[in-house]
């Protein structure tokens, strides 16, 4: 889905129930997938994660957009919204483009919970990037200590605390 129409989704989801919204961000595995959507297969895996990494870069200019205290419904003014507040990202990418700025205002979490499951070298650079929740593989004690390890790692070289991906 293109980031601008999901990015509203989920801040109308946001919205209705109360901050408590999660976005499950999927490179998906199989081209069924991709044929559902008009693609005869998908693009190559490593490259599905690129995607997925300028889809985020977007989703977060757009929830970006507003800042924190934009909305101001002043009915004297009568002012709903600060348009110094509000910004036009315009954002660019080689896969995705959104020129913003969001066009309803953020929800009460301003951007969701992001999940991700991939495990793969690619997959666990894109969660150190951006997710808050990680489905974890493993089928030992000692593999998922050395999985938890490699992602305490990963979220440090990206400048983020060890406990910020659960």
């Amino acid at each position: 889905h293109h980031p601008g129409p999901s990015v509203r989704v989920m801040a109308t989801l946001d919205h209705l129930t109360h901050g408590r919204v999660g976005l499950n961000v999927v490179t998906t595995a199989k081209d069924r997938s991709a044929q559902n959507f008009g693609q005869p297969k998908l693009p190559p895996h490593d490259e599905r994660y690129v995607m997925a990494d300028e889809w985020m870069q977007a989703a977060n200019a757009l929830w970006d957009s507003w800042e924190p205290d934009a909305v101001k419904v002043d009915t004297q003014t009568p002012l709903y919204a600060d348009p110094s507040k509000v910004h036009t990202p315009n954002f660019v990418g080689t896969y995705w483009s959104t020129r913003g700025p969001l066009n309803t205002i953020p929800g009460p979490q301003r951007r969701p919970v992001v999940v991700q499951a991939g495990a793969s070298d690619a997959g666990r650079a894109f969660a150190a990037k951006h997710a808050e929740t990680m489905l974890a593989h493993g089928i030992s004690i000692e593999g998922m200590k050395a999985f938890r390890k490699d992602m305490q790692e990963r979220l440090a070289a990206n400048g983020r605390d060890a406990s910020s991906l659960k």
